[in-house]
């Protein structure tokens, strides 16, 4: 949905999840965080460095992944990432599974390979993919960008400079 990111905060909020949407803190490389909030919900930050629809969706996912998963009173009360789009070798155990989960979520492995939509360089095969699978066009062109680590590909398609636009109240600089 065009204004999807947006209905994000909305369905989440009536799930008891906040989302909280603050411009990027520089000059920290910061995507996201998860935090035990003090009623014990999970609060759920982003912010939005990246500017593309692509990026929002997967940190989202990111996010709600640790917040499922990680987030432990004991252990865990706030789990923060940077630049989660190129991990460091040494990355977590949490951290390499929030990635493989949250893209699980958007694509399911299974299906993105046998439709081969990877080795793809045609944006209508993208789009015919997404129609397919109900999700943004963007969030399959940012699934082939990162794993062909060529972030040059399909520009038009990952919708830069579109999710700041949908959060007018917060103050970007």
């Amino acid at each position: 949905m065009p204004d999807g990111p947006r209905l994000a905060v909305n369905f989440l909020a009536e799930r008891g999840i906040a989302l909280v949407i603050e411009p990027h803190l520089s000059p920290t490389r910061l995507d996201g965080a998860a935090i035990i909030g003090r009623n014990g919900a999970p609060v759920i930050g982003l912010t939005v460095r990246e500017d593309r629809l692509d990026n929002f969706w997967f940190i989202l996912l990111h996010e709600l992944v640790h917040a499922w998963k990680h987030l432990d009173p004991e252990k865990h009360r706030a789990i923060a990432d940077e630049n989660i789009e190129k991990p460091a070798a040494d990355t977590e155990d949490i951290e390499r599974e929030a990635n493989e989960i949250a893209a699980e979520i958007l694509i399911d492995k299974a299906t993105w390979r046998r439709r081969n939509v990877h080795l793809s360089s045609s944006a209508r095969a993208i789009h015919d993919f997404a129609t397919r699978m109900q999700v943004n066009p963007a969030v399959v062109a940012g699934r082939i960008r990162y794993e062909r680590r060529n972030y040059s590909l399909f520009s038009k398609l990952v919708g830069y400079r579109t999710v700041r636009a949908m959060f007018p109240e917060v103050k970007w600089s």
